[in-house]
C-alpha cells in the first residue's frame, strides 16, 4: 500500500517539474526561436548529457525491460555492445556532419542533400511516428502508479500530461533539459533502492546468479537465424540501427548536440550518453534477473496476483519493499520521471519538427518572433492533448515493449538508410534513394 510519504514525495517530483518551468518560462529567455528550441545554443555539457540520458530512458525502459527479462532471459544485454559500436559512428560518422547543419530540425539535412519533397515524407512519418508514441510513454508510469497505490491510470495519465505539456510550454527547451536532469536523478535513486532489496530478498549477488543460471536465464543464443527471438545477433544488428537513428539522428538528440557550443562538446554529451546508457540497460537486465529469482517457484501471472507482463514490476517494488514507507513513493517517482523526461522531450522535439518542416512553409517570410513562440507553444499545446486522449486507447495493444520497438524499428531502419546515404556517399541523390526504397 502506499503511505502519505510516498504520495509526497511522487507530487513532490511533479510539483518541482513545474517549478522549474515556471522559472525558464517567466524568469529565463525564451525570445526567440532559438532560445526556445534550442536554448540559445549556450548549452553546458552535462545537463545536455543528463537530458539525453533521460530522454532515451523512457518508462519503457524501467518498466516493461525488466518484465521481458523476468519472462524470455538476460539476452537484452547484447544491447549493450550494440551501443558501443552506435558511439563511435555517432561520434566520428554522423556528428560532424549534424555540428555543421545548426537547424532545429535534422530534415533540414535532407532538403539540402536531396530535396523538399523527401524531407517533408520523413518529417511527416516521424511526426505520426511520435504521435503514437508519446502516450505509450504516458500510460506506462500510469500502470505502475496504479498498481501501488490502487488508483486508476485512466485518472493519473491526463494529471501527468497536462503537467508535462505546462511546463514544457511555458518553459521551452531549457524547462525540458533542466527537468530531464532533475529526473534523471530520480530515476537513479528508483533503480539503486530496488535493485538492492531485490538482491537482498533473494540471499544476494552469488545466489542470484546461480538460481537464474539454473533457470537457464543465462543461456545466450548465438545462432544466425534471425527469426529467434532476442538471439545474439539479432540484438547486435537490429539494436545497432535503433539505437544508431536514437542516438544520433533522431531529432530530439540532434536538437540536443545542436544546443552546444561546438562538436567536441557534442562528442562529450554523446560519449557520456553511450556510458549512461550501458549502465542503465544493464541495471534493468539484473532487475529482471532478480524477478525471476524471487517468483521462481511463484509466478504471480500464475496465481493471479497481477494480469498483464507490465504490472509484474511494481508488484515486485510492492513485495520486497513494503516495509519502508516512501520506497514506493521514489519507484514511482523515478518511473514518471522516466516518462516525463521522454514525453517533455519529444513534445518540444515535434513543436520543432512541425513548424519548421510544415508551418514555416505556408507563413510568409516576415514572421515575428513574438508570433513564432506562440506558433510553437501552441503546437505544443494541441501535442498534450492528442496525447492525453490517445492514453484511454493504449490498454487495447498487447505487450508495450515489443509494440513500441516494432513501430521504431520501422523508423529507425528507413532514417538511417536515408541519412547515411546521404552522408556516406557523395553521388547519391533523390533518385537513388527512391530505388533503394523499392
Amino acid at each position: 500500500m502506499f503511505y502519505i510519504i510516498d504520495y509526497v514525495v511522487f507530487f513532490g517530483m511533479l510539483l518541482i517539474s513545474v517549478i522549474i518551468g515556471v522559472y525558464f518560462g517567466f524568469c529565463g529567455k525564451t525570445q526567440t526561436k532559438d532560445d526556445y528550441l534550442l536554448g540559445g545554443k549556450s548549452m553546458s555539457v552535462i545537463p545536455i548529457a543528463l537530458s539525453l540520458i533521460a530522454g532515451h530512458v523512457s518508462g519503457i525502459t524501467l518498466l516493461a525491460l525488466p518484465s521481458d527479462v523476468y519472462l524470455y532471459g538476460a539476452n537484452y544485454l547484447w544491447i549493450s555492445v550494440a551501443l558501443l559500436f552506435v558511439g563511435f559512428l555517432t561520434c566520428y560518422v554522423y556528428l560532424p556532419v549534424i555540428a555543421k547543419l545548426q537547424s532545429a530540425s535534422v530534415f533540414d539535412y535532407l532538403d539540402r542533400r536531396f530535396n523538399r519533397k523527401i524531407r517533408m515524407l520523413a518529417s511527416f512519418l516521424f511526426a505520426l511516428q511520435l504521435i503514437l508514441y508519446n502516450p505509450v510513454v504516458a500510460y506506462i508510469p500510469a500502470i505502475a502508479f496504479s498498481q501501488a497505490s490502487g488508483i486508476s491510470a485512466y485518472l493519473i495519465t491526463p494529471i501527468v500530461c497536462i503537467v508535462c505539456t505546462f511546463y514544457t510550454t511555458i518553459g521551452g527547451f531549457k524547462a525540458v533539459v533542466w527537468t530531464d536532469a532533475l529526473q534523471f536523478t530520480a530515476m537513479i535513486g528508483a533503480i539503486v533502492a530496488i535493485f538492492s532489496l531485490g538482491v537482498q530478498s533473494v540471499g544476494g549477488f552469488a545466489n542470484m546468479f546461480t538460481k537464474a543460471s539454473e533457470g537457464q536465464r543465462f543461456d545466450f543464443d548465438f545462432s544466425l537465424d534471425p527469426t529467434i527471438r532476442e538471439g545474439f545477433f539479432p540484438i547486435l544488428l537490429g539494436g545497432t540501427v535503433l539505437w544508431l537513428y536514437n542516438v544520433a539522428l533522431q531529432p530530439p538528440s540532434v536538437q540536443k548536440y545542436i544546443s552546444v557550443s561546438s562538436l567536441s562538446n557534442a562528442r562529450r554529451a554523446s560519449v557520456i550518453l553511450i556510458i549512461g546508457l550501458v549502465i542503465l540497460k544493464v541495471s534493468n537486465v539484473l532487475i529482471g534477473t532478480t524477478m525471476y529469482v524471487r517468483y521462481e517457484k511463484c509466478d504471480p501471472l500464475s496465481t493471479g496476483e497481477v494480469t498483464r507482463t507490465d504490472q509484474i514490476l511494481p508488484y515486485f517494488v510492492m513485495d520486497v519493499a513494503k516495509h519502508l514507507p516512501g520506497l514506493p513513493g521514489l519507484f514511482i517517482a523515478g518511473i514518471f520521471s522516466a516518462g516525463l523526461s521522454t514525453l517533455s522531450t519529444m513534445f518540444n522535439t515535434l513543436s520543432a519538427t512541425i513548424y519548421n518542416d510544415f508551418v514555416v512553409e505556408f507563413s510568409s517570410a516576415n514572421v515575428s518572433e513574438r508570433r513564432t513562440n506562440y506558433t510553437l507553444k501552441l503546437i505544443v499545446i494541441v501535442s498534450g492533448t492528442v496525447c492525453t486522449i490517445l492514453t484511454f486507447f493504449i490498454d487495447k495493444m498487447g505487450g508495450l515493449f515489443h509494440f513500441v520497438n516494432a513501430s521504431q524499428g520501422l523508423i529507425a531502419g528507413l532514417f538511417v538508410g536515408l541519412f547515411s546515404l546521404g552522408m556516406i556517399y557523395p553521388i547519391a541523390n533523390a533518385k537513388v534513394w527512391s530505388l533503394n526504397l523499392y
